[in-house]
């Protein structure tokens, strides 16, 4: 079941006559003859094998069948929405902010909980084997887990008011996500004055028609709790951007390299 819903299966049939020691069994071929053989609407056929071993001085015949799943059901039943699922996912930090976000976030997370409840119905219960498609459907359903939370926490931050100190890690992700905030101020200088800085302008330029604005000092500007929810909303989908097509990147490829 590790390459479900491209896993191959070798179903096995044992006979052995237990309460005579001497009959022998026999075969005349090395493979089952399918010529009365029903094509399945889940399962390809590919390879057939007989063998006799001894076991104890008495025969033990064995009858395998080489299966393949179609996987064409699976595709468009689960695989497919499941990606498409996690492409919508990573949308909500492009919301918003409200309890439309919110909202969103959970719709989507209880869609991969569906899917979850499909994918175990399908697939039989195995605990030596895991599914990559499982391993992959629980990273998606984490990264929707990991997105609701943090659509609750941004309502809640977009709600305090600029009074409330801000934490020195957010004012970091704030520099980080468009780099320290300044804005450009202006300035009224006199056609003719040499110097260009605020304090050598009269106190009455404000006044006068003469004086024009000119760009010319930085100012740093002090963040604020809506400036931090956009840098997080940034950053975050950005990153889980990432995650999402890594893992789709890694899980496609293992599927499509996955050995015979």
């Amino acid at each position: 079941m590790t390459y479900f819903p491209f896993d191959i299966q070798v179903c096995e049939i044992q006979f052995m006559p237990w309460s005579y020691a001497e009959v022998r069994l026999e075969s005349k071929t090395n493979w089952l003859d399918l010529s009365y053989y029903s094509t399945n609407a889940l399962w390809d056929v590919l390879d057939t094998s007989v063998e006799i071993t001894d076991v104890t001085n008495v025969d033990l015949i064995s009858f395998k069948l080489k299966l393949q799943r179609k996987p064409q059901h699976h595709i468009l039943t689960l695989l497919l929405p499941v990606l498409l699922l996690a492409t919508l996912n990573i949308f909500a930090n492009a919301l918003p902010n409200g309890g439309d976000r919110s909202g969103y976030a959970v719709t989507v997370f209880l869609a991969f909980s569906v899917f979850l409840t499909i994918a175990d119905s399908v697939m039989p219960p195995n605990s030596e084997k895991v599914s990559l498609f499982s391993v992959y459907l629980v990273i998606q359903t984490t990264q929707s887990t990991l997105i609701t939370i943090l659509a609750v926490l941004l309502t809640r931050a977009e709600s305090l008011n600029d009074s409330t100190k801000i934490p020195r890690c957010l004012v970091f992700l704030e520099k980080l996500s468009r780099g320290v905030c300044k804005k450009k101020t202006t300035e009224k200088v006199h056609p003719h004055a040499k110097e260009t800085k605020l304090k050598d302008i009269d106190n009455h330029a404000e006044n006068d028609e003469r004086f024009s604005p000119v760009e010319g000092t930085d100012e740093a500007t002090p963040c604020t709790w809506m400036m931090v929810v956009a840098a997080i909303d940034k950053i975050a989908f950005i990153s889980f951007s990432a995650v999402f097509i890594v893992s789709t990147i890694v899980f496609l490829c293992i599927m499509t390299l996955r050995p015979n």
